[in-house]
């Protein structure tokens, strides 16, 4: 890409972050409201940060899925028309969307103060929903920074079918620009693989993906082309991942979620850089921490229900003491849930 092409995408990005910063001031809601239990409003006070899971460590991964698996069909529609251009294409949609989900980092918030569902889900024993003020939280990350975006999530289904479908039609424009012979003139390119097969078959056949890597690290000409493909992956498909994300099946509307998402450059070996990890009922669980504030001074956190259960009396005094002894301003709410619930 040279610099003039460079410009102009570096300013078309900046137009698309205005045009976002301008439908996020035109629908968000005043607050929002991210639910968790006792450790979790401890770490998001005494760090001034929220976690944002891997999106295929979610509580439940198959949101997540509802999107991609729209996608899915809509791709292999188009991938029929691909025959002449890619021979011996076959699983290549399959092995993408199976990639999208990694290193698509999420945290989930909600309109509603006080809602059953997410005390349930996410908050029980002795949760907590802390407000945010909207307005700050998305200056503060988004507008700033440009790490993520914070949006609603869409639960209309003829919207993400639209959505999948120009996706799908999109990639598959993008392929046919980057490779207008298809692989298969690629391939053909590629004489040390098949050199390299016929002189060490036993090897091959042993142990194939020792094999090819070995190959990859003494062969220009593959390396080249495996570079070229990843990159078009990351280009063509890493955005979808983000965009995926705010697409849920309708049967999930009544929690009218809002996200924050961001999504970490990955080198060819797959890796991101900045992960942590945590040990949930799941598993070991990747994480990011997503920085909220600076300082209490200017903390978005505008108000705090304490959830169902419990003596309200006696966890409103020591949440005020978390608050306190980190400097948080003695303005913050602190209201106790009307939920009829027992955690």
């Amino acid at each position: 890409m040279n610099t003039d092409d460079q410009e102009t995408q570096d300013r078309s990005h900046a137009e698309g972050f205005q045009l976002l910063d301008e439908a996020i001031a035109s629908q968000a809601p005043e607050t929002l409201y991210h639910y968790t239990n006792t450790s979790g409003a401890v770490g998001i006070v005494g760090r001034g940060v929220l976690w944002a899971t891997e999106a295929s460590h979610l509580n439940d991964s198959s949101e997540l899925r509802y999107a991609l698996d729209q996608l899915e069909v809509a791709w292999e529609d188009e991938y029929k028309k691909l025959n002449e251009l890619i021979p011996a294409g076959a699983g290549l949609s399959t092995t993408i969307l199976n990639r999208m989900h990694e290193a698509t980092f999420i945290s989930c918030l909600c309109e509603e103060k006080d809602l059953l569902s997410q005390w349930r889900g996410y908050a029980s024993p002795g949760g907590y929903a802390i407000g945010f003020d909207t307005r700050i939280l998305h200056e503060n990350y988004v507008k700033r920074s440009r790490e993520g975006i914070l949006a609603s999530v869409s639960y209309d289904a003829a919207r993400s079918e639209g959505a999948a479908s120009r996706w799908a039609t999109d990639a598959i424009a993008r392929w046919k620009e980057e490779f207008p012979g298809g692989l298969g003139d690629q391939i053909r390119d590629l004489a040390g693989v098949r050199d390299a097969v016929a002189a060490n078959r036993d090897g091959y056949l042993k142990d194939p993906d020792s094999f090819m890597r070995g190959v990859l690290q003494k062969d220009s000409v593959v390396e080249a082309l495996a570079r070229k493909l990843f990159e078009f992956h990351q280009q063509s498909f890493g955005y979808l991942a983000v965009a995926a994300a705010f697409h849920k099946d309708p049967s999930f509307s009544a929690e009218e979620e809002w996200r924050l998402v961001t999504r970490l450059p990955v080198n060819q070996q797959g890796m991101s850089k900045g992960v942590r990890f945590r040990e949930t009922p799941h598993g070991l669980t990747p994480y990011l921490e997503i920085k909220f504030q600076e300082s209490p001074s200017e903390t978005p956190i505008s108000g705090i229900i304490i959830g169902p259960g419990g003596d309200f009396e006696r966890r409103k005094r020591a949440l005020r003491m978390l608050l306190l002894s980190h400097g948080y301003p003695e303005t913050i709410e602190i209201k106790p849930s009307k939920v009829p619930f027992r955690a």
